[in-house]
């Protein structure tokens, strides 16, 4: 399972362990004489959750270097702070509509409140299977508050269920996009 270090900034410490990987079972409670069923998924987040996109300007001190892959982003106190909600928004996901991208991958909307303002909190993920094996995984890919350009991400896709991307996922499905 992933474990994020803390980013110091500053002489200030973000601690990041909110993001660390956990296991998460969801239930799809039995319906139409069919039993329930429980997924047991691990869960990990990658680093987009609380970097951007770096711009001309941005502090040297704020550069986030990602081991894996070497993407050098920059820290964001914005996403950082949203993605303390992550956690408990991923472990919802059985009631929340999600819109598949087309692209693979899926994402939820969650409005929230920064200090009582409304912003609408996008957030990326894709369910897949652990080749090899019957283990089902997520990767939250990225999190972030939508905003003036963002606004092309509105959804233009019918929701789907999470619980169907799961069964899909498990039984090796493509999840097909309705527009």
């Amino acid at each position: 399972m992933t474990k994020w270090p803390p980013f110091l900034y500053r002489e200030q410490v973000y601690d990041l362990s909110h993001l660390d990987g956990f296991t998460c079972e969801y239930l799809k409670p039995a319906q139409d004489g069919k039993p329930a069923v429980t997924y047991r998924v691990f869960v990990h987040f990658g680093h987009h959750c609380f970097t951007e996109k770096k711009k001309p300007g941005d502090d040297p001190a704020l550069e986030y270097r990602h081991v894996t892959n070497r993407d050098y982003r920059s820290f964001d106190t914005l996403r950082y702070e949203l993605s303390r909600q992550l956690p408990a928004l991923v472990r919802d996901l059985m009631g929340r509509k999600c819109f598949h991208t087309g692209h693979g991958n899926s994402f939820t909307i969650e409005v929230t409140s920064r200090e009582g303002e409304q912003v609408e909190y996008e957030v990326y993920f894709k369910p897949y299977k652990e080749q090899g094996s019957r283990q089902l995984r997520l990767i939250v890919e990225s999190a972030f508050p939508r905003d003036a350009d963002r606004l092309e991400n509105r959804p233009r896709t019918k929701p789907v269920k999470f619980e169907f991307l799961l069964y899909n996922t498990q039984m090796n499905r493509p999840v097909k996009v309705q527009r």
